[in-house]
């Protein structure tokens, strides 16, 4: 059975306008190594995430248990507010919006401020959890923290958000659940909570970070058109284009 050449291309093209959805963010440099990208400039909140999602590991302020990254709400905010990478200053934690009404609505409410699905419009951790990774959260199949983007550090526990607990600001705080894609309250006391520092607008300087070839993935999709073609002239004529391709993006083929 021949396939038509355009179910290739249109799963090539849905494939790209995925990936253009998430690609606001932005590698950045701030030790002037420039091999590798400290920060993500998130283009869509206009901040910027420091690369490590337990930078606190190891550090003076790490009170969790051996060395794992985890502090308490105290020590994670003393933490950023300490920051200096590159000279850039004034790291923080995530921000969240406590809605009405406050405190939490026990999982109840769809994009509220707790529970599964809040709205990543009033929460960068839930933003950066549905919107730039694209993942969804546990209450429906497949949810979960299945994509992490650039951040290879990044697990599945608690992350603390700068936000207090409006009824409580003095013993509880705001923190996202990454493994499960939710938002909760945590006594700020808590050890077993990661910190992960953002910083306001664009900081550092662009990386140039290889993204995925354009050209060459269509060039794949016409070569597969071509093996499924029926016609011989178009299908030699779809290897010759393909082949062509390959060869200008750095890529080869060794069809035969």
């Amino acid at each position: 059975m021949s396939i038509p050449v355009w179910s290739y291309i249109l799963i090539v093209a849905a494939g790209l306008l995925s990936a253009q959805a998430r690609a606001e963010l932005h590698a950045r440099d701030l030790d002037g190594h420039r091999a590798n990208a400290e920060a993500w400039y998130d283009s869509e909140l206009n901040i910027t995430w420091l690369a490590q999602t337990h930078g606190a590991r190891g550090t003076a302020f790490d009170d969790g248990n051996f060395g794992d990254g985890m502090l308490s709400w105290n020590q994670a905010t003393a933490w950023v507010a300490q920051l200096d990478l590159g000279g850039a200053t004034g790291w923080r934690l995530p921000a969240m919006t406590d809605l009405d009404p406050p405190g939490c609505d026990h999982f109840q409410l769809p994009l509220s401020d707790c529970g599964y699905n809040v709205d990543p419009a009033h929460s960068e951790l839930a933003h950066m959890f549905h919107v730039t990774l694209g993942n969804r959260s546990a209450d429906v199949p497949g949810g979960g923290l299945v994509h992490r983007g650039p951040f290879g550090d990044l697990d599945g526990g608690l992350y603390w958000t700068g936000t207090s607990l409006v009824t409580h600001p003095q013993n509880a705080a705001w923190a996202y659940i990454f493994g499960i894609g939710a938002q909760e309250i945590e006594g700020k006391s808590a050890v077993t909570v990661h910190a992960w520092a953002v910083h306001e607008g664009d900081v550092g300087r662009a990386l140039e970070v290889p993204e995925p070839p354009v050209a060459w993935l269509w060039c794949c999709a016409l070569l597969l058109a071509a093996l499924h073609h029926e016609s011989g002239r178009m299908r030699a004529a779809l290897v010759r284009f393909a082949r062509v391709g390959m060869r200008r993006t750095g890529h080869s083929s060794d069809d035969g």
